[in-house]
């Protein structure tokens, strides 16, 4: 199971990388805040 949840982590750090460039890393942070609120 640790080799999934590492390609999972990987993936999404990578991801997170990805939304900074496109957005920039502030609007990564809201965004990815926004998405924890919502969960609630």
């Amino acid at each position: 199971m640790t080799p999934l949840l590492k390609a999972m982590n990987d993936w999404g750090e990578g991801h997170i990388d990805h939304l900074d460039e496109l957005y920039g890393e502030d609007s990564t942070t809201e965004l990815l805040n926004a998405a924890k609120q919502n969960r609630r």
